[in-house]
Parts: structure tokens; C-alpha cells; sequence
């Protein structure tokens, strides 16, 4: 179905990586602290900002994943977008003065002044052990397609892997995850939308393809029963404000302004990154229904684009991939390194903060592409999903008493909600994955024990 490989292909794929290692090399240039590193010196503007989370969001599974959801099940598909959008949103108008203000770099260290100790500590296993999963769904698209691209093994797509992740995000931090991310974005919007109106004309506009498929379930945001599709866009919403790396991107900012705007505009472009996915998604299940559901975005650029543009837009999956991996992993090991290594080794931590960093974040890298490697034949969606799940089923109720009602909830019972909702969540899944969303449970299981601490708080006594 794909032309045959041009020069021109090459010329263009290639373009694009080497720009975005020199944007990393030039970025890992104005890193002098751990906090450059962490958040750019916490000087970014809007569009700084928004190309952080953007850069990280419109990754893996906004572009290939949508796509390949498409293909399988039509418009539901928009869940993940939609959900990011508006969490985004929320938390331009709710997060930004309390978390923007309290100075803090890790959301487990705002639980942990918050509460105590073993609150920060809950939130930095589960935040950490949720983005493992996020990133590793990035990382499933991302090692096929570049030993696809470059005719090598699975693992020579392992390593080109983790050299991509070390030039994006390893040397400059932030600074990479925002500079890239710009570009990542901009170049994003391209494609995609060249993309849509090329299967629109190679379709001969949109009814010939939509004719085809029955409004249920292709044409249904609820194909799988409304409380199962609508736990899947909770998911995110929750998980999203939970999550270290958009939390963290937003902290960023130079001002408060800026970190609402970035917020803000990052919601907006989040949710119209999907609509291009999904109707490449339906075109090919119309023209090519017997392809691999996640080929669906990969192969429609090889056979309906020209060879340079095909090879620039490959560049730009290979690189949304990598830039949302490399952005969660920025977050991951921010958490590992502040709130655990900075526990473990406090002598080593407090001389070696930005040595610490970079270290956490090779490990981590090269442990998530090990685990991605040996489960390469997953759905990038459940992964992404079960990610938001157990950021987000015991982290954000503590996280919003916290932000909004200070005080009135006991400490212990706070970190046990944090460590009881996520652990809920993660056996849930585990014992019955074909059931009801563990975010359900795992949010009960969360809200009990803040309910429990509420009435157990050091002053309720003399409250009543």
C-alpha cells in the first residue's frame, strides 16, 4: 500500500530529528541549577508553558493512539483529548495561585507540607508508578516505528529510543520540554492538518466514508455503555490534574498570567489535535480494513503524501512520541529525585541536585523502555488510561482538600486515602479488568478515608 522509500523521505525525516537534537542541545546550554533543570528557572511565558504541555500531551496517544481507537471504534476515540482539555481548562481557572505560589517543585512536596511526611511519600510512589505507565505507552509506538523506519530489530529500536529520549530532555530539562515542544506543536498542527484535507480529497469529501459505518457505535462518544466510556474521559480529567509533568509545566511560568494563559491554550489546542486522528482513523477502516489498527496514521502518510512530506511527518510522530515520553519521564524522575532520592541519600542529594536529576532520569528511561519491550503488544490507550487512573484515584481528592480546604483533614488519614485509592485502583484492574473502571474504586476507597479523616481532624473535637 506505501510508495516506495525516497531520498526526499529521508531528507525530511531526517530534518526533523536533527532540528529537534539541536533544540536539546541548545536548551541543555541555559541549564546551570536543578531548578533550571525542574523549570526553567521558572521564567517560562505563555507560549513556553503551553509548549511544555502540549509538547507532552499531543503525544503517542493523542496522534497514533486516537487513530488507532478510531479505526476500532470511531469517535470515542476523542475521550483522551477531550479529557485533557478539560482538565487543562480546570485547572487554569483553580490550580494556578495555590500550587503556582506555594514555590514548590513536586506536587508531592506540596502533600507533604501540606499533611506529613507519609502523605508526600504515597503521592511520590503512585505519581511515579502512574506516568511509568504513561510514558511506556508512548514508548509502545514509538520503538515499532523507529525499527520500521530504520530496518532494525526491536532492540535496535530500544536504543534509538533512549538516544532520542537523552537528546530531547536528559541534558536541557524543561528548557528542552518547552523549546521542542513549540516546535513539536507547531509542526503537529502542520501535519495533521495536511493529513485531513488529503484523505478528505483522496475520499472525495467526508459522506462516502461516514456513509458507511452505522451511527452506533462509530458515531457515539458512549460505545462501550456510559459509565464505562464516561470513567474513561474522568480518567483523564483527573489524572491530568494530578499529574506531575502538567503541574510542574505550569510552575514554570514567570508570572501567575502566564501559567493561566499557557493552561488555558493548552486545553484549546489538545482537544482539536484529535479530530484530524479520528477521521484518518475512519478512512482507512473504510479503504483499508484489514490493515494493524495501530498502522492506521503511520500508513495513511506513507501512501497518500508525498515523500518528502512523509517523511517530515514520520519525523513529527517519531518526535510527538519521544516528547511525550521524555516530558512524563522529566516529571517522573523530578519525584524520584526530589522526594526520594533526597531521603535516601540527603548528603549526596543536597551537594549533586542537578547530577541527581540527570541520573534518575537515564535509570528511569531505560527501565521504561526494558518494561515496553518485553509487553509490546498492548493497546497504547489502556496503558495511557490505567496511567490517569492511578495518578489520579488517590492523589487528587487529598490534592483538592489540600488546595481548597486546608486544614480540615487529618494528616494520617490523608496520606492513607492517597496510598488506599491508588492501591484500589491498581488490584482493581488487576482482578477484574473487564469490569467497572478501577477509577471508580479506587476514588471511593480515596474519599472514605478523607471523610474519615475529616471527622478525625486534631480539632474536630472542639469544633463540635
Amino acid at each position: 500500500m506505501t510508495n516506495g522509500i525516497t531520498p526526499e523521505y529521508w531528507a525530511g525525516l531526517l530534518a526533523v530529528i536533527l532540528t529537534v537534537a539541536f533544540l536539546g542541545v541548545y536548551a541543555a546550554g541555559k541549564v546551570r541549577t536543578a531548578d533550571d533543570f525542574a523549570l526553567a528557572g521558572r521564567s517560562s511565558g505563555v507560549l513556553m508553558v503551553m509548549g511544555t504541555i502540549v509538547g507532552t500531551a499531543v503525544g503517542a496517544s493523542s496522534t497514533v493512539g486516537t487513530a488507532q481507537l478510531a479505526f476500532k471504534t470511531g469517535i470515542s476515540a476523542w475521550w483522551f483529548c477531550l479529557g485533557c482539555c478539560i482538565g487543562f481548562i480546570i485547572m487554569g481557572f483553580l490550580y494556578v495561585k495555590p500550587l503556582y505560589f506555594s514555590r514548590q517543585t513536586t506536587v508531592s512536596q506540596f502533600l507533604g507540607l501540606a499533611y506529613n511526611q507519609g502523605a508526600g511519600v504515597m503521592a511520590s510512589v503512585f505519581s511515579a508508578l502512574g506516568i511509568f505507565f504513561s510514558a511506556a505507552a508512548s514508548a509502545l509506538v514509538l520503538m515499532p516505528m523507529l525499527a520500521a523506519c530504520f530496518s532494525l530489530s526491536m532492540e535496535g529500536g530500544l536504543a534509538v529510543t533512549f538516544i532520542l529520549i537523552v537528546l530531547y530532555v536528559a541534558f536541557g530539562g524543561a528548557w528542552a520540554t518547552g523549546l521542542v515542544g513549540i516546535f513539536k506543536a507547531g509542526l503537529l498542527y502542520l501535519v495533521l492538518g495536511v493529513c485531513f484535507f488529503a484523505a478528505l480529497k483522496s475520499a472525495g469529501g467526508l459522506s462516502p466514508v461516514l456513509a458507511g459505518f452505522p451511527s452506533v457505535p462509530w458515531f457515539t462518544l458512549f460505545p462501550d455503555g456510559f459509565f464505562t466510556n464516561l470513567a474513561a474521559g474522568a480518567s483523564t480529567v483527573i489524572g491530568v490534574m494530578s499529574t506531575q509533568t502538567y503541574i510542574q509545566g505550569m510552575c514554570s511560568a514567570k508570572n501567575e498570567r502566564a501559567a493561566r494563559f499557557g493552561m488555558f491554550f493548552s486545553g484549546l489546542f489538545t482537544l482539536i489535535s484529535a479530530l484530524p486522528a479520528i477521521w484518518i482513523g475512519l478512512f482507512m477502516r473504510s479503504l483499508h480494513p484489514d490493515i494493524a489498527p495501530i498502522d492506521a496514521l503511520p500508513l495513511f502518510i506513507m501512501a497518500y503524501l508525498p515523500q518528502w512530506f512523509a517523511g517530515v511527518s514520520i519525523g513529527m510522530l517519531i518526535i510527538a512520541a519521544v516528547g511525550s515520553a521524555a516530558g512524563l519521564i522529566l516529571g517522573m524522575s523530578t519525584i524520584v529525585s526530589s522526594d526520594i532520592v533526597s531521603r535516601l541519600l540527603p548528603k549526596f542529594w543536597q551537594g549533586n541536585k542537578l547530577l541527581s536529576n540527570r541520573a534518575t532520569l537515564f535509570a528511569i528511561t531505560f527501565g521504561i523502555l526494558l518494561f515496553t519491550y518485553r509487553n509490546n503488544d498492548a493497546l497504547v490507550l489502556d496503558w495511557t488510561i490505567l496511567s490517569m487512573c492511578l495518578r489520579g484515584a488517590g492523589v487528587f481528592i487529598p490534592l483538592c482538600a489540600a488546595l481548597f480546604w486546608p486544614g480540615l483533614f487529618s494528616p494520617r488519614y490523608a496520606a492513607a486515602a492517597i496510598a488506599g485509592g491508588s492501591l484500589s485502583a491498581l488490584l482493581w484492574r488487576i482482578l477484574f479488568p473487564s469490569t467497572l473502571s478501577p477509577l471508580y474504586p479506587g476514588m471511593l476507597v480515596s474519599a472514605l478515608f478523607m471523610a474519615v479523616g475529616y471527622w478525625k481532624r486534631p480539632d474536630a473535637g472542639s469544633a463540635g
